[in-house]
């Protein structure tokens, strides 16, 4: 480590015109050095004349961060902040420091320091994330709101707000933000803005263009959900079964992952229309390929004790139990 110092000294002084950028990178030139305590007394020494600098506080703080030590970590970091007080890289680092003892204490860090400087629109974004971590959606609302107030045109604050406001379930203002995701968001965004816009549409009685809103949802974590929505949408705006039961089939082959749901949810469908023979013989058919698949077994368990076939609930019952053995509803349904 001694020979390091001489070596450092030699580089940041032949290249004074960086000499800010090159003191942020100093702890990343050095991140294959193993012994981190030996190396921050060595920064210790070497950065000393340049007391006056804020990087240089910024890469004693990192070095004493990496050593284990976050009481120097933060005196070095609060020493740039005095230097240059609306630097956002260092009041982000501090309240990363911050964090690991305390999540509360970071955000109200962040929030103290958006106070001083409401245009850290960096800060802002990390603090309005952080309270979306910690559930306080309304909160972090406001954050985003500012955000995209003083950002219009950046599409990566549209997604965010649009869910605070459906968490909140302000819907006039979900529902713009939400087609706006739809124009320009990233594919996954857009799949799931089609998705809360057919439950918007549902809940308003609007049930063609929920339909049409659900159909649009993409293989993914809510595909299975949506389909299932048109699936007994069909039938409440006066499909008839099979035209429902078409739809989930085919949603099942476009989206494989999602084949129990598709199943489950068509014997459902059966179930409703008083086929409960016919909602068995379809989960027993896939059980016959599939015969460890716990949701089917549990469904089919249940509809065969509407039939009365006690042997057939008992069996699917304790099979489920042995795949699932934390499975609260097959114990109790047993």
């Amino acid at each position: 480590a001694e020979e390091l110092g001489p070596q450092i000294t030699v580089l940041l002084e032949q290249d004074k015109a960086n000499l800010g950028e090159n003191l942020m990178r100093l702890n990343r030139m050095l991140a294959r050095f193993p012994d981190k305590v030996a190396l921050y007394h060595v920064l210790e020494t070497v950065l000393a004349p340049y007391d006056g600098i804020p990087e240089a506080h910024f890469a004693l703080a990192t070095a004493a961060l990496h050593a284990g030590d976050r009481l120097s970590a933060l005196h070095e970091i609060r020493k740039a902040l005095v230097l240059r007080p609306d630097w956002e890289v260092a009041a982000l680092f501090t309240a990363q420091i911050l964090a690991r003892d305390s999540t509360s204490s970071a955000l109200q860090y962040l929030e103290q320091f958006l106070e001083a400087h409401p245009d850290a629109k960096e800060v802002r974004l990390h603090l309005a994330r952080g309270l979306v971590a910690e559930k306080r959606y309304t909160d972090a609302r406001r954050h985003f709101d500012r955000l995209l107030a003083d950002n219009p045109d950046n599409t990566a604050l549209i997604y965010p707000v649009a869910i605070l406001a459906l968490q909140q379930n302000d819907v006039a203002a979900a529902e713009p933000a939400l087609r706006l995701v739809l124009e320009r968001g990233e594919p996954s965004e857009k799949s799931v803005a089609v998705f809360y816009l057919g439950q918007i549409s549902e809940d308003r009685k609007a049930y063609d263009e929920a339909i049409r809103f659900y159909r649009q949802v993409g293989p993914g974590e809510q595909f299975a959900a949506a389909q299932i929505r048109v699936g007994r949408l069909l039938i409440q705006q006066g499909a008839d079964l099979a035209t429902a039961q078409a739809h989930l089939q085919a949603s099942a082959k476009r989206y494989p992952l999602a084949q129990s749901q598709m199943v489950i949810a068509e014997a459902q469908l059966l179930r409703d229309a008083g086929k409960n023979q016919e909602a068995l013989t379809l989960l027993e058919q896939v059980l016959a390929q599939q015969p460890d698949q716990a949701d089917i077994l549990y469904d089919a368990a249940l509809l065969a004790e509407r039939l009365g076939r006690m042997d057939v609930l008992e069996t699917n019952l304790r099979r489920v139990i042995e795949l699932r053995p934390d499975n609260a509803h097959a114990y109790n349904a047993l």
